[in-house]
């Protein structure tokens, strides 16, 4: 994950937080200047209706951000409690939390304490030299500090879910940190036809035997690029759609603009209407 999309994580991160914030300031200005202050009828009138909208469009990312670490911060207690009783494994020198689950699975998790976990039903079905691929990649996201970013990627992800552009950002991104993962693995010397394996045998193993549906799951997660890349040997970076994800926080700063302007405008009109009387 290159040092450029991480910057771009951080400054949505705060955007997300303080352009609320700076909506909300407008709108209370614009209260607070109506005469008499703010009381129950200045709730009333079309101009403080148009700058609570706005504040409410600039603050709708942030309550979804809050809904979706809520979410991850669930989801890192369960998996607490599976591995309670875990116990360590270890592979061709690569250590991990083998998970007491039937499901054929290898990822890496923790924000503080990040670590390889492999469920018992990727330790039963995959042969070694495949286990041995998927760990490799694994331990790519655990040098690669992936886990970190990739969790604040998921919940702005979903903060930012219709923003126009936004969403095809956070997936291209997100199978970069993949490919990049893939290719560390295979310099670190897993076989091509292993990690190939090993992918496909971890998309598709816990799917239905019906081919529509396989097909459907595996596109959906990146899968299906990353298995082309990996057997044609095709270039391994792709072009992140930053010029359109440019464009999309180009208009969430647009919000607070405008209710700024229209409170100077507000401001500016009661001068010159003073001034006239």
């Amino acid at each position: 994950m290159s040092f450029l999309v991480r910057v771009s994580l951080l400054l949505l991160l705060a955007a997300t937080v303080g352009l609320p914030a700076v909506t909300a300031h407008s709108a209370w200005q614009h209260l607070m200047g109506l005469p008499g202050g703010m009381h129950a009828g200045a709730l009333a009138h079309r101009e403080s209706l148009l700058l609570l909208g706005l504040t409410g469009v600039t603050a709708l990312p942030l309550v979804r951000l809050a809904i979706a670490s809520f979410r991850a911060l669930r989801a890192s207690r369960r998996l607490a409690r599976v591995v309670a009783s875990a116990d360590e494994g270890h592979h061709d020198g690569v250590a991990y939390i083998r998970v007491p689950d039937p499901r054929v699975s290898l990822f890496v998790a923790g924000f503080v304490r990040t670590r390889i976990y492999v469920t018992q039903g990727a330790e039963d079905a995959m042969p070694p030299a495949l286990l041995h691929a998927g760990l490799l990649h694994e331990l790519a996201h655990l040098r690669g500090h992936h886990p970190r970013w990739l969790a604040i990627l998921a919940v702005l992800r979903y903060a930012y879910r219709l923003l126009p552009g936004g969403l095809r950002y956070f997936e291209a991104v997100r199978l970069e940190a993949e490919r990049q993962a893939d290719r560390w693995a295979l310099t670190a010397g897993a076989r091509r036809t292993d990690l190939f394996d090993a992918i496909a045998l971890a998309a598709t193993a816990n799917l239905p035997r019906d081919s529509h549906q396989a097909a459907s799951a595996v596109g959906a997660v990146g899968v299906e690029q990353r298995l082309r890349w990996i057997a044609l040997d095709e270039p391994g970076r792709q072009r992140l759609p930053i010029a359109r994800a440019a464009l999309s926080s180009t208009a969430l700063w647009a919000v607070p603009l405008a209710a700024h302007g229209f409170l100077w405008m507000d401001l500016i009109s009661g001068v010159t209407s003073h001034h006239a009387a």
